[in-house]
């Protein structure tokens, strides 16, 4: 199965590859959604009543596991290699889940700046924050973080893409691509 958040929608799902596409959770405030490695699916929701949902059959029903503060800012999931979550927060840095979303612990050793736009998990087993203001920080376990942000001149990071080769490109706010061919350690504008 594909989730996707669709923005004033809710969380859609296909079961054939992209072809079709059916609602599964309706929401104007969707935010972000992952299906992880153990066969969860975690959802996003932020605005008055901010919150991450999970579900444990393909999006058919949906359990809250976190409520957050008032306008509390779920900005991004990634899921780790063993199995853990990682969702990152507006102004609250980075949280784990290693029981399927019953308990969320934060995990921001190393991280200088609090607000983490993007996760994305490598397949070298290490995941990538960007950050909005920080530049790039990298893991390899989801709890310690190093920035390796040498040669990335803008540090308001918007987006995070992997190419099966290794490559890592970073998108900013001010419109440069960035790539790193060495899992993250150096960056050179592109565009």
């Amino acid at each position: 199965h594909i989730f996707g958040a669709a923005w004033s929608a809710g969380v859609v799902r296909s079961t054939n590859n992209g072809n079709s596409w059916s609602l599964v959770y309706s929401d104007v405030n969707v935010r972000s959604v992952i299906a992880s490695h153990n066969d969860y699916v975690f959802v996003g929701i932020e605005g008055d009543e901010s919150k991450i949902l999970r579900s444990t059959n393909n999006g058919l029903s949906w359990t809250i596991v976190n409520k957050l503060p008032r306008n509390g800012q779920v900005r991004a999931f990634s899921s780790l290699p063993n199995g853990s979550t990682l969702v990152s927060y507006a102004d609250d840095g980075i949280r784990m889940t290693i029981d399927g979303g019953n308990n969320w612990q934060r995990k921001n050793t190393g991280m200088k700046a609090t607000t983490i736009e993007v996760l994305k998990t490598h397949s070298s087993g290490f995941t990538y924050a960007g950050t909005f203001g920080g530049g790039i920080f990298r893991s390899s376990n989801g709890i310690d973080w190093q920035q390796y942000s040498q040669g990335l001149l803008d540090p308001y990071i918007k987006s995070i893409a992997v190419q099966s080769n290794g490559n890592i490109f970073v998108g900013t706010i001010s419109g440069v691509i960035y790539r790193s061919t060495d899992i993250g350690i150096t960056w050179t504008s592109i565009s």
